[in-house]
């Protein structure tokens, strides 16, 4: 059996969130906006599964 991985990313409380940037542009948009070279902690990830969408204000199952 396929053991799965995950990682549980909390709620922001303070930040910024730039969301729906395609995959395969994802490196090059940490490159522009320099994110590498933060000190501070930061998240990024692709293809993430969510069970809340703030926007329609929906939960998904």
């Amino acid at each position: 059996m396929k053991e799965t991985k995950e990682l549980k990313v909390s709620a922001i409380k303070s930040g910024t969130v730039i969301d729906h940037i395609p995959a395969d542009s994802l490196f090059a948009v940490i490159n522009i906006l320099k994110l590498d070279k933060l000190s501070s902690q930061i998240t990024f990830g692709t293809n993430l599964e969510s069970t809340y969408c703030p926007r329609c204000k929906t939960k998904y199952y």
